[in-house]
């Protein structure tokens, strides 16, 4: 005779809680038991004969109830079945500024787990190791603003990502150099021709130089 035909012709059986029941590993887990009554609608007594749960490791497990009588009559067994799961998502920490300002052509760590610059690790609640991975459009050699995505998953899934801006600014002044001494004497009432600077930048290829001056040749001044 089925499990079945006993619950419909000897007992009834109320269940506490729901089966399956899922519980994230690590968490608190408290049974919520079942309530069962004879055929007369009086309380038998349930007893847990069997429970392997464990809360430290992801797996499926099986609480098993004995329903019985008060002579100890057996009247027949139920099953609950307990998923211990891993539901949290990694954490990923960003190791450095965010956001990051950086100066043009300033050259980069080539691995961003080894660095305090600009780097991020992930913490998990289940795995003792995550692996973070990267993508970014960033161009050091172009000013803008750009993102770094970092992503984390553990092995059951969970599915993490953190972005940090980084902004590439050029604030380096051009090098000016004039061409000629400095100062320069002039006899009055004689022609000047100013030779002008040169300028080099470190981003810029090319400069605009503007001049400006009050230079009078027909009068003595400095």
């Amino acid at each position: 005779m089925s499990l079945l035909e006993k619950t419909i012709k000897f007992f009834t059986i109320e269940l506490l809680g729901s089966n399956p029941v899922f519980v994230n590993v690590y968490d608190n887990y408290v049974d919520s038991g079942i309530l069962a009554k004879d055929r007369n609608y009086q309380t038998l007594i349930v007893e847990v004969t069997s429970n392997n749960v464990d809360i430290s490791n992801i797996g499926d497990y099986e609480i098993l109830y004995t329903i019985k009588n008060s002579n100890n009559y057996i009247f027949g067994t139920y099953v609950r079945n307990v998923k211990v799961v891993d539901i949290i998502s990694p954490i990923i920490n960003l190791i450095g500024a965010n956001p990051l300002t950086i100066e043009v052509n300033t050259q980069m760590p080539e691995n961003i787990n080894e660095t305090n610059f600009y780097g991020a690790i992930a913490s998990n609640n289940y795995d003792n190791i995550v692996d973070v991975s990267f993508n970014t459009d960033l161009n050091i050699n172009i000013v803008g603003t750009y993102v770094i995505n970092y992503y984390a998953s553990d092995s059951n899934g969970n599915f993490a990502n953190a972005s940090r801006i980084i902004n590439v600014i050029d604030s380096i002044p051009p090098v000016v150099e004039l061409i000629r001494e400095n100062p320069i004497i002039v006899n009055i009432n004689t022609p000047y021709n100013d030779l002008g600077l040169s300028a080099l930048d470190n981003y810029d290829s090319s400069l605009t130089v503007i001049e400006k001056t009050n230079i009078n040749i027909n009068k003595v001044g400095i």
